[in-house]
């Protein structure tokens, strides 16, 4: 990987978040040290990332299904001595508020509906009255990605559409919706042909703070631990 042969930046970002193996992270290393573009770049990412792990850390996805086993382990197991009992069923109920926490979450329904690329309706509502249109600014890094915004309050309605978007093979884009009151929610966007259409009914944009998207782990994130790529400021 010397002279122009540069590193791919899907790979340093795989380099950055460490999910390469060893023996691929030292030949990475060993470029690095001979090439400042891609120190650069690495560099850039690295920092993009350590300050989005400020963020708080969605819980591990082997934790629900240790949490079931802990569950079964509690009801089936005999206890002899006359305290167990009772412990066992404090450690029980302890375990399945825990887990309602953890599901509850995904239990919930959104009071609003998405519909993303070719699922989207032809006709929308970008010349019903009242309805404004914003620019998508891209991050430092994405210069390349452009795009608009239509939302509508009377409606309730908002539809993106962006394009220019890298494809990373090991990561999805996820829009992030932060409201007035900091409410956040996660939408992902799925890719087609580095452009990208998400179409939300019943949203109420009247309390939009702020738009903007990351890289995320694929599947998408609970809390943004990945760079921005784009956003929109509804304060200006």
């Amino acid at each position: 990987m010397k002279g122009n042969n540069h590193i791919p930046e899907e790979t340093i970002i795989d380099y950055v978040s460490g999910e390469l193996e060893e023996q691929e992270e030292e030949q990475i290393q060993r470029h690095l040290n001979e090439c400042e573009r891609c120190m650069e770049m690495a560099v850039h990412w690295r920092q993009l990332f350590d300050y989005n792990r400020r963020e708080p850390v969605q819980p591990p996805p082997t934790l629900k299904e240790n949490m079931w086993q802990m569950v079964h382990s509690k009801k089936t197991k005999k206890r002899k001595e006359i305290w167990k009992p009772v412990t066992a069923v404090c450690t029980f109920a302890a375990t399945i508020g825990l887990l309602f926490l953890v599901f509850k979450g995904e239990m919930e329904e959104k009071p609003y509906e998405v519909v993303k690329n070719d699922e989207i309706p032809f006709e929308t509502f970008h010349s019903t009255p009242n309805t404004k249109q914003l620019n998508i600014v891209p991050a430092v890094n994405h210069q390349q990605i452009n795009g608009n915004m239509w939302i509508n309050g009377d409606t309730k309605e908002m539809f993106l559409e962006v394009d220019g978007l890298p494809h990373y093979p090991n990561r999805d884009y996820q829009l992030w919706i932060i409201f007035s009151n900091d409410d956040v929610e996660g939408e992902l966007l799925i890719l087609q042909d580095g452009a990208s259409r998400i179409f939300f009914q019943g949203i109420d944009v009247e309390k939009f703070k702020l738009i903007k998207a990351s890289v995320e782990p694929k599947g998408g994130s609970t809390y943004q631990t990945g760079p921005d790529t784009f956003f929109v400021d509804f304060n200006h």
